[in-house]
């Protein structure tokens, strides 16, 4: 059974948790108002949690803004969480715009059903997969035989091989850190010397679970590479995530060529001011959130397609 809990992904993801839970709810054919969504977070006392991770550049009349300060009565209290709520379902309008074809979801024009499953649909497709690993490694559920940490590795692996990068977990079955490297070095076409480079005595993948090559046929020094850490982590966790991939390391065991470029890999929404204030943190680390790796057009792994059965097998609770 899946009750909701605004903490789902840290405090910097709240509103991220709350749309997809409505996703979930609709996927189960409960659609909600915008009036019915804000009496349940008002009443389950989100209406603070919500808004600071959400308006941090909201119109100061907002009656949240206006009344942070005192008290509100039961008026302002109603009009706050409607506040909260029209600013949080800004995320889901940020999934539609950019994803569309591959966003199994569809937000009414003129309904006041804030969202609701598309009829067309009729298959687990990317977004469900990663949706399905979030909510699911965030209530700790169990699917037999799958870690979901190791499979989003596996999806963000695949998502970049269909993209034509060839791209290798350092997760490969090697029993230490230097075969490990090389092993995954070589199978993007790079050869490195793991003796350039210091790192830990049991060190397991040294802050690096992929690297990429953009040119794996080309085997000369040089080239572009791409190293990323991928992580269920929860938000709070993401600014320090964002620096473990170690350019200055591979670079080292290259020998040669420009410092590779790194990107922190979460299944998670991350919504646009958060992002904005983890780019700012570091210039030189991009973002692979859900939305990017929805867009990938790839056939899922049959341990994604078991994920979203054992989600679909969970009863939603719903506010009303």
């Amino acid at each position: 059974m899946i009750e909701f809990n605004v903490e789902w992904y840290g405090s910097h993801a709240r509103p991220s948790a709350l749309c997809d839970y409505l996703e979930l709810l609709a996927l189960n054919g409960n659609e909600l108002s915008e009036e019915i969504i804000a009496d349940f977070v008002r009443d389950a006392h989100y209406t603070h949690l919500l808004w600071e991770t959400v308006v941090v550049e909201a119109d100061p009349s907002l009656s949240y803004v206006a009344h942070a300060h005192e008290e509100p009565d039961l008026r302002e209290s109603i009009d706050a969480a409607l506040d909260v709520v029209k600013n949080t379902l800004a995320e889901l309008h940020e999934r539609q715009e950019i994803l569309a074809s591959a966003y199994p979801y569809y937000i009414p024009n003129a309904s006041d059903i804030v969202l609701v499953r598309r009829e067309d649909v009729s298959d687990w497709c990317v977004y469900d997969s990663l949706l399905s690993l979030t909510v699911a490694h965030a209530n700790r559920l169990q699917v037999p035989d799958i870690s979901l940490t190791d499979l989003f590795e596996r999806i963000v692996e695949d998502s970049l091989k269909s993209g034509g990068l060839a791209t290798a977990r350092l997760q490969n079955g090697e029993t230490n850190y230097a075969s490990r490297a090389t092993r995954a070095a070589e199978h993007v076409g790079r050869k490195i010397n793991v003796a350039n480079a210091s790192y830990r005595r049991r060190a397991v993948d040294e802050g690096t679970d992929l690297i990429s090559n953009l040119w794996p046929r080309d085997r000369r020094h040089g080239g572009i590479q791409i190293i990323g850490q991928a992580t269920c982590a929860k938000s709070d966790e993401w600014e320090e995530k964002m620096t473990e991939p170690k350019p200055a390391h591979w670079r080292d065991m290259l020998g040669s060529g420009p410092f590779p470029t790194r990107y922190l890999a979460v299944p998670h929404h991350v919504g646009s001011s958060y992002r904005r204030h983890l780019l700012k943190q570091e210039t030189d680390v991009d973002i692979v959130d859900r939305l990017r790796l929805a867009l990938t057009e790839r056939p899922l792994l049959d341990d994604e397609r078991a994920v979203c059965d054992r989600m679909a097998s969970e009863d939603v609770i719903s506010p009303t």
